[in-house]
């Protein structure tokens, strides 16, 4: 089951934590900007499971436990992260503080930075025959076996070896976080993705759409860079090939 990202950080910020964990029969107590209670999740004696309401979430300075919404209730109702959020989305334990979380607005790529992308692009076209295991979740499981149209629409995989490439300069890190092609703690968006490089009219990469190879609870399956989606997957490939396979093969 896919859960969009709005949705999960809707719930991570529209829930009251505090009233959520005490409607579990927990008993708090303010001291200061937070709150105290006992810790469910371990034989507590003493009050260690504290409560961040300004960040909206737990703690436990015994048994070390600790997390957003979601979490707290993964672990007290034991149910899997899917249930969990549906459980809070259809609570009425929301925040009078919640707000929805708003779109960055992403500036346009700067002529260097659609170079970069085009190199990061081929750089991941070169790994897709270097690492396996792109090519075997490809043709193992979307049953893609004709090389020459990995090639036409420029077929890649990230396969979190990047940075490892890259010359030592501060820049191109910056740019590459920029891009979306690095997060804020500097990982790679689409590891572990089978990647296609979208296209503008005049054939120049202006985004990447990414799929992971192995399904995540609670992760999306379908990745693209932030921004507008104004690309387009190789349009002169798809009219050679006519079919477009490769879309037809990833409608999940």
């Amino acid at each position: 089951m896919m859960i969009d990202k709005e949705e999960i950080e809707a719930v991570k910020h529209g829930v009251d934590l505090v009233a959520l964990v005490e409607s579990r029969g927990i008993a708090l107590k303010k001291n200061g900007k937070g709150w105290f209670g006992l810790c469910p999740f371990h034989d507590d004696k003493n009050p260690s499971l504290s409560i961040n309401p300004e960040k909206n979430l737990w703690q436990c300075f015994g048994c070390g436990a600790a997390g957003d919404a979601i979490r707290f209730v993964e672990l007290f109702d034991k149910v899997a992260f899917p249930e969990a959020v549906k459980r809070l989305s259809s609570s009425d334990i929301k925040s009078s503080k919640a707000k929805k979380p708003v779109p960055d607005k992403k500036a346009a790529l700067s002529v260097k930075d659609h170079k970069l992308l085009a190199r990061v692009v081929g750089y991941y076209q070169h790994t897709l025959h270097e690492d396996r295991r792109g090519l075997d979740y490809l043709k193992s499981e979307r049953g893609i076996t004709d090389n020459q149209s990995l090639t036409d629409f420029g077929t890649g995989y990230a396969n979190g070896t990047l940075l490892e490439i890259l010359p030592d300069d501060p820049e191109i890190i910056k740019a590459l976080k920029r891009i979306g092609i690095l997060n804020a703690k500097g990982h790679e968006m689409f590891y572990n993705c089978a990647v296609f490089p979208l296209l503008n009219e005049q054939g120049a990469v202006v985004s990447l759409y990414g799929r992971r190879i192995v399904d995540e609870p609670g992760s999306a399956c379908h990745l693209y860079l932030s921004g507008p989606r104004l690309g387009l997957v190789n349009q002169k490939a798809a009219t050679r090939h006519g079919d477009f396979v490769l879309m037809k093969k990833y409608p999940n």
